[in-house]
């Protein structure tokens, strides 16, 4: 709903004061989703005294990601006390985002072997008479690791901010 104003506003939308999530906004997908992170995250900076050109600067920086890379980027903010620049603290974020996108595709990758070489072994076992408790321990590890190989691949990839994505981000 649209009124028309009796006098030209005292702060226009924009107003630096008014911190507007929406100026310059590109026409994409709502941020609405993003909100809770932020406050969330500007509550971290306000107990630290960090001073409002470097949030809004961090903001400008961090806030159009993910909500789930924001609140990383909040609990890393949190663990860190010793903040240099923007530009600094983007890039301790983003090789310790590297370093998690490792650990995970290193994780991915063994229980995926893992589960190949128990599904062999159960294969293999079921040949042999007679039946004992190995069998059953194999056969029942093999259920267990599929359990949790086979979600991890239909989910969707868990998104970072690498150093690569923090560069593309700076051009």
């Amino acid at each position: 709903m649209l009124i028309p104003l009796s006098s030209r506003p005292q702060r226009e939308y924009g107003d630096s004061a008014l911190q507007s999530k929406y100026m310059e906004d590109d026409g994409g997908p709502s941020y609405w989703w993003r909100d809770k992170r932020i406050r969330e995250l500007q509550t971290v900076f306000q107990q630290r005294d960090i001073s409002v050109e470097l949030q809004h600067e961090l903001l400008n920086r961090i806030g159009i990601q993910e909500p789930e890379i924001i609140e990383r980027f909040e609990r890393f903010f949190q663990k860190h006390p010793n903040i240099g620049g923007a530009q600094q603290t983007l890039r301790s974020f983003a090789e310790s985002e590297d370093s998690k996108r490792k650990w995970s595709w290193i994780g991915k990758g063994f229980a995926t072997a893992l589960l190949a070489l128990l599904t062999a072994a159960a294969g293999a076992v079921i040949t042999m008479k007679p039946f004992t408790i190995w069998h059953y321990v194999i056969w029942a590890a093999t259920l267990l690791c599929a359990g949790f190989v086979i979600p991890t691949y239909r989910t969707p990839a868990m998104q970072y901010y690498g150093v690569k994505e923090h560069e593309c981000q700076q051009q």
